[in-house]
C-alpha cells in the first residue's frame, strides 16, 4: 500500500533531509531543500492499468471531453462525461451501472460540466464553469445548486467564478480582474479577491487578494503571455491551498481566512529561450494549424510575436490526494502544444512533487503520457487518458515500487 511506502520512506531518509520549518506572525513556514525519499523509497505508478473505462463500443462506455473521475468508498467510480452532460456510475470492475444529470437547466441538469471531486462522506460536486457548482449524495442523488455567475454589467467588470470547493461543501469563489490597459510593453501581475460561501450561501468570509495571472501588452491589447504563470487551488478538508507558480511557494489557508502554513521548495527558474518559442509554433501548428502557404506564415508568425513568459512558472496545478499530501505538477514546456497551456495537457510524461500534510517534500513522481490525474488515493491514481487520435477513457494505475526505479524524464525545471 502506498501508505505504508510513504511511512517508510520517511523513517529512511528524515534525518538525511529534514526540512527548516519556523513560525513568522503565527504562521508555520516550510522550507524545503531536497525531498525526504531516496530513490529506492520513491512510490511509482505500475507500467500498465489495472482497469479502463471507455473502450468498449457501447453508448455508455462510449466517452468524450471527460471533465474528471472519482473514486467512492465502496469501489464505484462516477465519471463527468462532458459529451453527454451526464455522470455515469460504474462499479469497481468498470460495469456501467447508471447515470444521471444530463442537458439542460433542471435540478442535477448541466449546461456544461468541467470537473467532479468527492468531498466528506462521498458528497460530490461537480463544477460547471464559470460558476456553477452542483452537488449530489453518493448515490447520484441532487442536493442542492449554487450559482455564482453573474454577467458583467459594464467593459471593465471582472467575471465571478467558483475556484474550488472545500471539504465541508464550502465553494470559495473569485472575481476574474479585467485588465485596463497600460503603456506598450508594461507586463504586470493581475490579483483576484477569494471568498467563500457558506452551505447558507449568505455567510461569507474573505480569504484576501492573491496573484492570479502574469499579463503583458500586445499592442494595444492586455493578454496573458503564453507558458506564463497562473493562480492554482485546491481543498485538503476544510482548508484552501493556493499557488502561483511564479515563485516555488503554496499558502494554506484555515477556513477562516487565515494563512496557517506557507510550503516553499528548492527551484531554479528555468529562462523561456527562442528556441522554446520556436518550437511551441512549430508543434502547435502540427496539431493546429488549418491554413497552408504564405497565410500559414503569416499565423505562424503572428504567434510568434505573440508576448511569451521569461521563465517558466514553478508549477502548474496542485491536486490534494485522500490523505492531505500535495501533488504539485512541474510544468513543461513540450506540453503546451496539447492547449497552448501547462496545467491540464500532458504529451509527455509528468512529474508531480509530493508533499506530505505538514509541508514536507517527500519526493518526485512520475506519471506517463497523456495522463491527467484526477483522484489520487492511498494504493491509486485514477484519471483520463488520450490515445493518438483523441479518444478518452479514464484508468486507474496502482502504485508499484519496481516504476518508481525507472529512470526519471530528463525536464528542465
Amino acid at each position: 500500500m502506498l501508505a505504508t511506502t510513504f511511512a517508510c520512506g520517511e523513517r529512511a531518509s528524515e534525518s538525511a533531509a529534514a526540512p527548516s520549518v519556523r513560525d513568522s506572525a503565527g504562521i508555520r513556514i516550510v522550507e524545503n531543500g531536497r525531498p525526504l525519499w531516496s530513490p529506492e523509497d520513491a512510490p511509482g505508478l505500475a507500467a500498465r492499468p489495472t482497469l479502463v473505462i471507455g473502450d468498449r463500443p457501447e453508448p455508455n462506455y462510449e466517452l468524450s471531453r471527460v471533465g474528471g473521475a472519482v473514486r467512492l468508498s465502496d469501489g464505484r467510480i462516477v465519471i463527468a462525461d462532458g459529451g453527454s452532460l451526464q455522470l455515469r456510475f460504474f462499479d469497481s470492475t468498470g460495469a456501467f451501472i447508471k447515470f444521471v444529470g444530463g442537458r439542460g437547466g433542471g435540478p442535477g441538469e448541466f449546461r456544461r460540466l468541467d470537473a467532479l471531486a468527492t468531498l466528506a462522506g462521498d458528497t460530490m460536486v461537480a463544477l460547471s464553469m464559470p460558476g456553477t457548482a452542483t452537488f449530489f449524495n453518493a448515490h447520484g442523488e441532487f442536493l442542492r445548486r449554487v450559482n455564482v455567475f453573474r454577467p458583467p454589467q459594464g467593459p471593465d467588470d471582472g467575471i465571478t467564478v467558483v475556484v474550488t470547493v472545500l471539504g465541508d461543501q464550502t465553494v470559495v469563489v473569485g472575481s476574474l480582474p479585467h485588465p485596463a490597459r497600460k503603456p506598450a510593453g508594461t507586463r504586470w501581475v493581475e490579483s483576484m479577491p477569494l471568498e467563500a460561501i457558506g452551505r447558507d450561501t449568505v455567510a461569507r468570509v474573505s480569504f484576501g487578494t492573491v496573484p492570479f495571472l502574469l499579463v503583458a501588452m500586445n499592442g494595444n491589447d492586455p493578454q496573458p503571455p503564453w507558458f506564463g504563470p497562473t493562480a492554482v487551488f485546491a481543498a485538503v478538508g476544510p482548508s484552501l491551498v493556493v499557488g502561483y507558480g511564479g515563485e516555488y511557494s503554496i499558502q494554506i489557508l484555515s477556513a477562516n481566512g487565515r494563512v496557517e502554513r506557507i510550503v516553499r521548495r528548492r527551484w531554479t527558474p528555468v529562462p523561456v529561450t527562442d528556441a522554446d518559442i520556436d518550437a511551441y509554433v512549430r508543434e502547435w501548428f502540427k496539431r493546429w494549424g488549418k491554413a497552408t502557404g504564405p497565410e500559414a506564415e503569416k499565423q505562424k508568425q503572428d504567434l510568434r510575436d505573440d508576448p511569451y513568459a521569461s521563465e517558466v512558472p514553478a508549477y502548474s496545478r496542485i491536486i490534494a490526494d485522500r490523505a492531505g499530501r500535495l501533488w504539485v505538477r512541474e510544468p513543461h514546456l513540450a506540453d503546451a502544444p496539447a492547449g497552448g497551456e501547462l496545467a491540464m495537457g500532458s504529451l509527455v510524461p509528468s512529474v508531480w512533487s509530493v508533499f506530505d500534510p505538514d509541508g514536507r517534500w517527500l519526493g518526485d513522481v512520475t506519471m506517463p503520457a497523456h495522463f491527467r490525474p484526477t483522484d489520487i488515493g492511498p494504493d491509486y491514481v485514477l484519471g483520463i487518458a488520450a490515445d493518438s487520435d483523441g479518444v478518452e477513457t479514464v484508468v486507474r494505475y496502482p502504485f508499484g515500487t519496481d516504476a518508481a526505479r525507472r529512470p526519471r524524464p530528463q525536464h528542465r525545471r
